[in-house]
């Protein structure tokens, strides 16, 4: 298979996912306005530029809840609701439709990919301060046989903490911690709400403090300055930059000798404390490990000896692989 950019890959099988386009023949020949996003422009009542017709699903343009612009999204959740209300409102109610999150789950043989809200690409293309937070957690806790990870990624406003959105892909659970932030955002809760959320536990379902817990957290230390954040997307413009940061990769020998990072630094986190003159203070400095458990608890080492300049790569290589645009280097 050959891509756009004359990049070759061999592969067994191509799957090619190319969206779906709405039919507006017919309310192009009734005379209806058609919005600027290409879908069939309705009111909240989601009556058309015509009074006399309303219409509803994958064809019309509606709001999208998190950032207020007028979008389409072509779900079966949505547009199910909408008939609800259209009908309805076509009887002589006055019932209000007031958007879709776009919260949407597909299976990928044995594992699920889900998402929900804004996207950090979608948010900051919106004009939101948008940072992220991922985390790779284990679907319920090790003590019970058949824990699958999940990688998780919290999309937030740097500004007000509001929860944006989500995205999450694994074997098992996935789909739950998607609708527990849809549900957020429909509350408009915050990271702080998420990081006190009473989730269920037990060991067969999930942990103490749940992968959604564990992601709101992270969102907070960046914010609070305890434990800053940079995303890999971020991360590849700076080392790109003027003032490119050292990466310290703080992974043991054994991973690092597997894949790394090109012209990144290598201090094992347990040999962090005894290599400290090898991390300037002058410099900024980008940690990196698999997951950013290991990489925070390095940069806590580091600030509390004197380098302020830190931050810990959210998502570690789990994000480098899903979204940095970085070219690894096997051993």
């Amino acid at each position: 298979m050959e891509l756009s950019d004359g990049k070759r890959v061999d592969a067994g099988l191509v799957l090619l996912s190319v969206g779906v386009r709405p039919e507006l023949t017919l309310a192009r020949q009734a005379g209806l306005t058609i919005g600027p996003s290409g879908g069939l422009l309705v009111d909240e009542h989601l009556r058309t530029s015509d009074p006399s017709i309303y219409a509803a699903g994958d064809m019309t343009e509606i709001v999208q809840k998190v950032s207020g612009k007028k979008v389409r999204v072509p779900l079966a959740g949505p547009a199910n609701r909408q008939g609800r209300i259209a009908a309805s409102n076509a009887l002589g109610m006055s019932l209000r439709y007031s958007g879709a999150l776009g919260s949407s789950v597909v299976k990928l043989f044995d594992a699920t990919a889900a998402s929900t809200g804004l996207t950090e690409t979608a948010a900051l293309a919106a004009g939101l301060d948008a940072g992220s937070a991922m985390v790779v957690k284990d679907s319920h806790t090790g003590v019970y046989p058949g824990s699958r990870e999940i990688t998780l990624k919290l999309v937030y406003d740097r500004k007000t903490a509001a929860v944006l959105g989500a995205q999450a892909f694994g074997e098992d659970g996935v789909e739950k911690r998607i609708d527990v932030v849809a549900a957020a955002l429909q509350g408009k809760l915050t990271l702080g709400d998420l990081a006190e959320l009473d989730l269920s536990y037990a060991p067969p379902y999930s942990s103490a403090n749940d992968p959604v817990n564990q992601a709101a957290f992270v969102g907070l230390n960046d914010l609070s300055g305890y434990s800053p954040l940079i995303s890999a997307a971020r991360l590849k413009q700076e080392v790109e930059g003027k003032e490119p940061p050292l990466i310290v990769d703080v992974r043991n020998r054994g991973e690092f000798e597997t894949v790394r990072l090109p012209g990144v630094h290598h201090i094992p986190l347990d040999e962090l404390r005894y290599r400290l003159d090898e991390v300037p203070s002058d410099r900024p400095i980008v940690l990196v490990c698999r997951s950013g458990y290991r990489a925070h608890l390095a940069l806590r080492i580091l600030v509390g000896n004197g380098r302020t300049r830190v931050r810990n790569l959210s998502g570690g290589y789990a994000a480098i692989s899903a979204d940095g645009g970085f070219e690894l280097e096997p051993a």
